[in-house]
């Protein structure tokens, strides 16, 4: 049986992403970050798992560089797509199974940027990404919504989040 894992915001060839998220990507150059998360995908996920990537794979200048970094990934893989993948698609459907803007799946919504709290509440959670180290907050500014979930990888030690480790968390 294959595991599920989620993950998100890898930026992976973004150079400028080292210094926005400096305390959590601690490298000196983007390809030591790239190799290090490479690393911890791979020794968290088997070739037949399922990984859902939700936004913001890859900054880099080529489609090409593209694929080949995400051909190193194990696991079978889908994309949510997110505002910083804008290379073309015919590049994204060679390495990715399948791909999407939002998804409902495993009982609850999925989406790059956390969708807004009347939608959230449709589904009960919504596993995202693109707030990097942020979290959503409640009304008061204090606790953590617990109607979100970011799956971005400065939260979850730069690198992919199971299922189990999901349920877990918003029970």
């Amino acid at each position: 049986m294959s595991n599920v894992f989620f993950t998100a915001d890898t930026h992976f060839g973004h150079a400028k992403v080292l210094a926005f998220e400096s305390s959590t990507r601690p490298f000196t150059t983007i390809e030591e970050h790239d190799e290090e998360l490479i690393k911890r995908w791979n020794d968290r996920v088997r070739p037949k798992d399922i990984v859902w990537h939700l936004g913001d794979v890859y900054f880099g200048k080529t489609g090409e560089g593209l694929v080949d970094l995400i051909r190193r990934l194990n696991g079978k893989k889908h994309l949510i797509r997110g505002n910083h993948d804008t290379l073309d698609t015919a590049y994204y459907v060679t390495v990715f199974d399948e791909i999407y803007g939002v998804w409902p799946k495993y009982g609850f919504v999925m989406s790059h940027v956390p969708l807004h709290p009347e939608s959230v509440d449709r589904w009960g959670l919504n596993v995202h990404g693109h707030l990097h180290s942020s979290s959503i907050r409640t009304d008061d500014n204090y606790d953590v919504d617990p109607r979100y979930l970011c799956v971005s990888v400065e939260q979850h030690n730069l690198a992919p989040v199971s299922l189990d480790e999901i349920r877990k968390a918003t029970e």
